[in-house]
């Protein structure tokens, strides 16, 4: 028989190819991520959180969703997949092809404009279930948690990771050798990470995206050294806070930032995170993944440990740790109370925009940092609920047990025995609901004022973390102990290098006292001291201990004995037992009132300070309000200074003014560049550290008004804080006529608010009649070292 040939025209021939491709490549491009996933899922490497290869077990991270989560799998680009670029050992020599699916199109890479613009889930199924429990977390119970998975007993808290994918066609005569995914929260990338993958990759997989936009680009390197980027794009993650984090090893890790305050302002991610610490299962050290997580995707420059001693650091390599070791659990009363000065210390640290990005921890991360994440999100203005779903969110970790915000809150009593089952967060958060404001963000300012952290390290903690708009915090009256005037023999004492006093207290007992005078407001006066007792009777009430004074006339104050008050010695910090106690509400005329507290037995008190939150006054102590509870009454917290056309003095040095929208301007001049004379020496020669008997002369082209003289200071070392101020040791002149000193003699260095960086501190304040060069001189004469003058000078108009 003979074979019978059959011809097919060529165009049409052409024609049924065309149609075998266009089907292929569309059922390829629909099912992708699925054939990605299934096909590769045996031979591909796990990838780990900072989404690089990770040759780890696969069990160590926990896959909390296996029905949404993505394969770690899916960072490797899929083998069967017809639309990845070329192999480095071929070369592509067509133009970039963009599918229909793959319509965003970025130099020579396309990406999925569908899939960069939706929100991406990084939070599982009963995470997100846990976000949006419709009652008041501070009410959650056992029955709500075991519903989401959050037992306390299991690892659940890692988030679900992210997908990008692209497709690339190298240019004529280039061979692939190498792909770079990069993502940041900068729109610059100036903040990015870089994840490599071999040649034929065409999607990244990868843990800890921020939440809402992140920026990226990719970038193919070509065998002979040059290489290709798209532009930089931007893919969309939810924005629903926490930024929990996969952190190699270390469970329940999450990002302060993300949340929106009361004032609509937005707090900063990136920048304060809380983790579990070293041996947080009591044998486990961070694995090489979580070091490398921490320090290269988290880029955190400084470790705060709040546990109980150094086994718990982390200690991430070229970090710097400060501990903050605080008390846990069974006595006396609260745990903000017994640590109040290691919550102060915290708060220091937080302080110096210098230390972040910042971790903080203790073992678990959950009861003392627990106290740190709640004080620092009130202060930051996140709404009360959402702090305490933060506090809760740790039942997704394994933390010995479950959480409850309002653990004993049910069973609230006198007995001392109520402590002895541990740590009681319902407690502290009382002492803060019990202070005067309207909302939890006032409440928590004023509770951290009382605590003796400084308004100063309060509103720039405020405003390093806060984006747009920041809370104007009501007005207070606040007297430490170098503000109160004392009776009957009490003495003012300096608070010890190790955090268990204020900077400065005085001590009453029968018959001695403190006074403060100050001009109020009409209406209800909170009057709140911060005191502390080595006696922890249960049996002592307060008011048999000290009286108030107010013009004179003896006050009720509360109904409480010595140890619900807090008093007592803990055996891990040898605190003193401070605590902010509100004694009483009072109503006040307006005008000028004396408060007078005094000892009325035998027991010795420390007072730190008098706070009134809510009261104006103009004079005497620290007057607070405006933005942030105080200071300058403008508009602004941090002000935008612009440097101004530079001006020459009358030596002919140029001098810059620096000008900020609201009309708020300072000159600034340094011992180098803008002095007319020095007589003396400079410690170094360069950095303007004055040596004994030095006399400098600054010539300053200055405008008419009231201005204030400021110093660069700073202390040699932290453990000058306690060093008092000799005020007779500077004379300060302006037109050859001596200022009196603003800064109070006998002040600590602490006290005026020193510490080894520098800060601006004022010396005097005076008057300009008319705008003209004047003439400053300083003469020192402080042969000590502990205190060191920087090279500026500033003068505020």
């Amino acid at each position: 028989m003979k074979k019978r040939i059959v011809l097919i025209p060529t165009f049409l021939l052409a024609l049924c190819v065309a149609a075998c491709s266009s089907n292929a490549g569309s059922n390829n491009n629909s099912s992708e991520e699925e054939t990605s996933t299934s096909k590769e899922a045996e031979s591909s490497v796990p990838q780990s959180s900072s989404g690089e290869a990770n040759t780890s077990n696969t069990s160590t991270k926990p896959n909390t969703s296996t029905t949404s989560r993505p394969s770690s799998s899916s960072a490797k680009p899929s083998s069967s997949s017809t639309t990845r670029p070329s192999s480095s050992s071929q070369t592509n020599t067509s133009t970039s092809q963009v599918s229909q699916d793959y319509d965003k199109v970025s130099g020579n890479f396309a990406f999925k404009s569908g899939q960069l613009n939706t929100p991406q889930e990084i939070h599982t199924a009963d995470q997100l279930k846990y976000l949006n429990f419709s009652g008041d977390y501070y009410h959650i119970t056992s029955t709500d948690l075991n519903g989401f998975n959050a037992t306390g007993r299991s690892n659940v808290s890692t988030p679900k990771n992210v997908t990008v994918n692209w497709k690339y066609t190298a240019p004529a005569g280039k061979t692939v050798s190498g792909i770079k995914f990069t993502y940041g929260q900068k729109a610059d990338l100036s903040d990015g990470y870089d994840i490599s993958f071999g040649a034929s990759a065409t999607s990244a997989t990868f843990y800890n995206p921020y939440l809402g936009d992140n920026y990226f680009k990719v970038t193919a390197t070509f065998s002979d050294g040059s290489s290709d980027a798209s532009n930089i794009e931007i893919f969309k993650v939810v924005t629903q806070a926490p930024r929990n984090l996969s952190v190699g090893n270390l469970p329940n890790c999450r990002d302060t930032g993300g949340r929106t305050t009361y004032a609509g302002g937005k707090i900063k991610q990136g920048m304060i995170y809380r983790t579990s610490g070293n041996k947080f299962d009591n044998s486990s050290a961070p694995n090489s993944e979580a070091q490398n997580v921490l320090k290269n995707v988290l880029k955190v420059k400084t470790e705060i440990n709040v546990a109980d001693n150094t086994g718990y650091n982390i200690s991430v390599s070229g970090t710097t740790v400060k501990t903050a070791f605080m008390d846990y659990g069974k006595s006396p009363y609260s745990n903000m109370s017994r640590n109040s000065q290691r919550i102060r210390q915290v708060f220091e640290i937080l302080g110096d925009e210098n230390n972040y990005p910042v971790y903080y921890h203790c073992r678990i991360g959950t009861d003392r940092t627990g106290i740190v994440g709640i004080c620092l999100g009130g202060l930051l203005g996140i709404p009360f609920n959402e702090v305490i779903q933060d506090y809760a969110f740790s039942n997704f970790a394994p933390i010995d047990g479950q959480r409850y915000p309002n653990k004993f809150a049910a069973a609230d009593t006198e007995s001392a025995s109520q402590d002895s089952n541990g740590d009681d967060p319902a407690k502290y958060i009382a002492e803060i609901l019990d202070m005067p404001g309207s909302n939890f963000q006032e409440q928590t300012y004023y509770s951290l004022l009382s605590l003796g952290i400084p308004a100063t390290t309060l509103n720039k903690v405020i405003d390093i973390m806060t984006e747009g708009n920041k809370a104007t915090i009501p007005s207070y009256i606040l007297a430490t102990a170098n503000d109160m005037t004392l009776g009957g023999g009490a003495t003012k004492k300096t608070g010890g290098t190790d955090y268990k006093d204020p900077a400065s207290y005085v001590e009453i007992s029968n018959g001695k006292s403190i006074s403060y005078k100050a001009n109020f407001a009409a209406g209800d006066a909170n009057i709140i001291a911060f005191l502390g007792c080595t006696n922890k009777s249960s049996t002592t009430k307060l008011a048999s201990g000290i009286e108030l004074k107010i013009d004179n006339v003896a006050q009720t104050i509360i109904d409480r004995n010595y140890w619900r008050c807090g008093f007592g010695t803990t055996s891990r910090t040898s605190c003193t037992g401070y605590m902010f106690i509100k004694l009483g509400k009072y109503a006040l005329t307006a005008g000028e009132h004396t408060i007078t507290i005094t000892g009325k037995n035998s027991d010795t008190f420390k007072v730190g300070s008098i706070l009134v939150p809510g009261a104006a006054s103009q004079s005497g102590g620290e007057q607070g309000g405006g933005e942030q509870g105080g200071g300058e009454q403008t508009t602004h917290t941090t002000h935008n200074y612009v440097a101004q056309t530079p001006v020459t003095n009358s030596a002919g040095k140029q001098v810059t003014t620096y000008l900020c929208e609201c009309g708020k301007k300072y000159i600034a001049i340094d011992f180098l560049n803008g002095y007319s004379s020095l007589s003396g020496n400079l410690s170094d020669g360069t950095t303007g550290k004055l040596t004994n008997g030095t006399v400098v002369k600054y010539d300053i082209p200055a405008t008419a008004g009231s201005v204030e003289l400021q110093f660069a200071l700073k202390m040699s070392y932290d453990s000058h804080g306690n060093q008092a101020f000799d005020t007779s040791k500077y004379t300060i002149k302006v037109n050859g006529t001596a200022q009196p000193l603003s800064i109070t003699n006998g002040a600590t260095y602490s006290a005026v608010g020193l510490t080894t960086s520098f800060n601006y501190i004022t010396f005097c304040s005076f008057n300009i009649a008319s705008a003209s060069n004047i003439e400053i001189e300083l003469d020192h004469n402080n042969s000590s070292y502990r205190l060191l003058f920087g090279e500026q000078v500033r003068l505020v108009y």
